[in-house]
């Protein structure tokens, strides 16, 4: 009985006002702040993928929190690690974690963090274990050796891995869970691992104290989110640096690396 009283000059008048509004909404959603972060592969604790497909772990969280407090929208996107580095140069996508400082990254790379000190623990299987037990030893070391390629992994081990006579023995696997599978599988005899994820691979049973063993760990460097230059601007980049200073000041950190059983140290905002 409504409608009857409306001439058909109102009902046009209502539905392009309708149509208006839905036009403006659609607007204000494609202006909002979306990041694209990158991760590369399954990672724990920092990244997993959940049967639905969707992507949790520590740095997924902190990402997340640190995005949304600057009011951003994230989609995490999964590219190998060989093809991030060029991707977040290009701009092909926004954002990584676990990144270190480099006066050749800092070119194309703005950083926030420090989010986490990585480092580097060496896993030898029982039957070599016997045989690791410091630097000299492992530059002797006659197994072979599962890492990941392009991973800094500080200057004490990098100088003792490119050393000739243990560089023969180096297998490059990009695949984290394709270097654990060949690991126990006994197709390398030894792996070189991110701390928090040795400890995460025990907790998880994926790796059996009883046949693997961690035998020397290596101190690397602090690691940061890196956004690119190419697609972050100055407005969404302060926004986001403020976000963490509050993440900070609100312990929301420590927070995030409860939910996954490890603790967390504050680390100087200047580390290098």
């Amino acid at each position: 009985m409504i409608l009857v009283a409306f001439g058909i000059y109102d009902l046009m008048r209502i539905s392009f006002s309708g149509l208006l509004i839905v036009a403006l909404l659609g607007s204000a959603r494609t202006q909002a702040c979306e990041l694209t972060f990158a991760v590369s592969n399954e990672f724990p604790p920092h990244h997993m993928q959940e049967d639905s497909g969707a992507w949790r772990g520590v740095t997924v969280g902190l990402f997340q929190w640190m995005a949304n407090g600057a009011g951003c929208a994230v989609s995490v996107v999964n590219v190998p690690w060989d093809r991030t580095i060029n991707y977040l140069e290009q701009g092909k996508v926004d954002a990584v974690s676990l990144f270190t400082k480099s006066d050749e990254r800092r070119k194309f790379t703005h950083f926030i963090g420090p989010h986490y000190q990585e480092s580097i623990v060496v896993i030898v299987a029982k039957s070599h274990a016997d045989s690791v037990n410091s630097h000299k030893e492992l530059v002797k070391f006659d197994g072979l050796i599962g890492k990941t390629p392009g991973t800094d992994y500080g200057k004490s081990l990098q100088t003792l891995l490119g050393k000739e006579q243990l560089e023969e023995n180096l297998v490059d696997i990009v695949s984290n869970d394709i270097r654990i599978k060949m690991f126990k599988a006994g197709r390398v005899d030894a792996i070189l691992e991110e701390a928090s994820v040795a400890e995460h691979l025990f907790k998880s049973k994926r790796l059996d104290p009883e046949k693997h063993r961690v035998k020397l760990e290596f101190a690397v460097n602090p690691v940061y989110f890196g956004f690119s230059r190419n697609s972050v601007d100055e407005k969404t980049l302060e926004s986001l640096k403020k976000s963490w200073a509050t993440m900070i000041e609100r312990d929301a950190i420590h927070n995030v690396y409860q939910q996954y059983g490890l603790s967390y140290t504050p680390i100087a905002a200047n580390a290098q």
